[in-house]
């Protein structure tokens, strides 16, 4: 257990040096959310492990600017974890887990870990948190308006909403879900005044 504890910190701490801050932020709630998921879910303490090591490397490529930031991001955590001598089995896991962790993902979770990781990663996109990173991330021209704006978000949210593999994935996301439209409700009121 100490090995693996030992590991989890070193890659972490590799996370850290690649991430810019925000991104670092943003993989830490992930990486709570999922493990806080994976109790709801029963895994295993090896599925545990897997997820965890997954979370704080699924965005290690999303600087680069591709939607689908997860199968670079998987190629690089491979040779990430190829040079830690992780076992290939333990490897594949993680990377499966990194390539489908979003939305632009070519093939959807299979695996219990995966499916976590996916609708933690998910959790970022609802709620004031998500409001404001998707409003924040939304291109602007001349032309937007609050109105554009919110209808990305609502866009976003039920996507993302659609693609939730867990239960406690759903249930989490639904709650700030539906507090979410009520938002969107009051502002809409708020424009026609």
């Amino acid at each position: 257990m100490a090995a693996v504890s030992a590991l989890i910190k070193r890659i972490e701490r590799l996370s850290h040096e690649l991430l810019d801050e925000e991104t670092w932020e943003h993989t830490q709630r992930v990486r709570k959310r999922a493990l806080l998921f994976a109790a709801s879910e029963h895994l295993s303490e090896d599925q545990k492990q897997v997820l965890e090591i997954a979370a704080l490397l699924h965005d290690i490529c999303v600087a680069n600017g591709i939607p689908d930031h997860g199968q670079e991001g998987a190629e690089q955590a491979r040779r990430i974890l190829i040079n830690l001598d992780l076992p290939t089995d333990v490897i594949n896991r993680v990377c499966h887990c990194i390539e489908t962790h979003n939305e632009f993902a070519k093939t959807r979770p299979q695996t219990p870990e995966a499916k976590i990781l996916s609708d933690a990663d998910a959790f970022e996109f609802v709620g004031p948190l998500g409001i404001v990173r998707i409003a924040l991330g939304s291109k602007r021209s001349e032309s937007d308006s609050a109105r554009s704006v919110k209808d990305r978000i609502l866009i976003t949210g039920k996507k993302r909403a659609e693609q939730l593999y867990t239960e406690a994935g759903k249930k989490a996301f639904n709650s700030w879900w539906e507090r979410e439209k009520q938002f969107f409700d009051d502002f809409e009121h708020q424009l026609a005044e």
